[in-house]
């Protein structure tokens, strides 16, 4: 027996997990400084999940290839915050190398305020975007939210993208 998943869930799976990677050794730990290499992980699966969003954006099959650009960057146009759109296409960079060589692209700088990082979320300094993984993950969310209240992606959301086994 096999059950199904669909694109709501597997979205709001994604967030969870990138949520769970960000806490990792953080709880069992007091008092140490938190593992970085947690919130590097947090920032591939909102990347992953941030392309996913991407397929609401259009009516073709989800598994169709060659279309991550695309899908990517029209979800941060579509569904983040205004500050986000300019850096859409250095934001698609960070996911390429997060997804493909787990290492974020030259002129990306990952961040995390539990971490006692300080600098601003989508600020670019020296020619470097900040990012912190947990503003990032909050404005995920608040995407998610605002997908889930619009009517017009209620069809696509409830369709299945994963069979799993029992």
């Amino acid at each position: 027996m096999t059950n199904t998943v669909t694109l709501e869930r597997r979205l709001e799976d994604l967030l969870n997990t990138a949520s769970d990677m960000q806490q990792r050794d953080f709880e069992g730990n007091p008092g140490k400084q938190r593992v970085r290499g947690g919130d590097y992980a947090s920032f591939a699966i909102m990347a992953a999940g941030i392309e996913l969003l991407g397929c609401l954006c259009n009516k073709c099959n989800i598994s169709k290839s060659r279309i991550s650009k695309y899908r990517f960057t029209k979800a941060i146009r579509s569904f983040f915050p205004e500050q986000y759109h300019a850096h859409a296409e250095q934001l698609y960079k960070l996911r390429c190398g997060l997804l493909h060589v787990c290492r974020p692209d030259r002129g990306v700088v990952l961040r995390s305020r539990a971490a006692g990082d300080r600098e601003e979320h989508l600020s670019t300094i020296r020619g470097n975007l900040y990012l912190v993984a947990e503003e990032l993950l909050s404005d995920s969310r608040k995407a998610l939210e605002k997908i889930i209240e619009e009517r017009a992606y209620a069809k696509r959301l409830n369709s299945t993208v994963m069979h799993t086994g029992t």
